[in-house]
């Protein structure tokens, strides 16, 4: 069923949601995500600091496959490592690390719709990253696309594109700076609600306001 859907998109050369409202996009990822709310609560908790033993456990994991990365990008060829990437991802799952992040699953705290360190909806957090999430699946629809059913265009354009990101690859160790931004996102609502950043930060947001209006 899966395949029928994705090769019709292909047949018409559309992309995942083409032609639908905002709105309508937003709705679809939060019925994806509603029977998943249970481990996208625990990790919230988790990152506001409410259940600090997952929020070690987590924090571990992705220092850890990070490391694992970082080794691997520097003894292997690239384009191994490239290929060996998904897979290593994939053990994750496979030596069931997810039951054992299971095990530190706490009781979610009950917050004011005032506090800054409350849970956030799964309508929330797809208002914020919607956008980002639905242009990385057509990204990766395309790549699909252009090895199951090649035309000129999507080939010429991943060739580019390809020799482009090969060529900053040489510059730039993207698994550093996939890795410290991993981990910043992790720790930013610790660091927004339990530090002076998130004051800090809110203040030079309201000062900013009143220059763009």
């Amino acid at each position: 069923m899966r395949l029928n859907r994705e090769n019709t998109l292909i047949e018409n050369n559309l992309y995942p949601f083409a032609g639908l409202k905002d709105e309508d996009v937003k709705k679809k990822f939060v019925s994806a995500l509603e029977p998943h709310q249970e481990i996208i609560d625990q990790i919230q908790s988790a990152m506001f600091l409410h259940n600090i033993p997952l929020f070690s456990v987590i924090l571990s994991i992705i220092v850890g496959f990070w490391i694992l990365c970082l080794v691997l990008y520097r003894i292997l060829p690239k384009p191994v490592f490239m290929i060996i990437l998904i897979p290593l991802f994939h053990l994750l799952y496979c030596f069931d690390l997810h039951k054992f992040v299971k095990k530190f699953f706490g009781k979610l705290p009950e917050l004011s719709e005032n506090d800054p360190c409350k849970l956030w909806t799964i309508e929330q957090i797809v208002d914020l990253v919607h956008k980002p999430a639905l242009l990385i699946w057509r990204i990766g629809f395309f790549i699909y696309r252009t090895f199951l059913c090649p035309n000129p265009v999507d080939t010429i354009v991943f060739i580019l594109a390809t020799i482009v990101l090969g060529f900053l690859g040489s510059r730039f160790n993207f698994v550093i700076i996939a890795g410290i931004k991993l981990i910043l996102f992790f720790c930013a609502p610790a660091i927004l609600t339990k530090t002076p950043a998130g004051p800090f930060l809110k203040g030079l947001l309201n000062k900013q306001k009143p220059k763009q209006e």
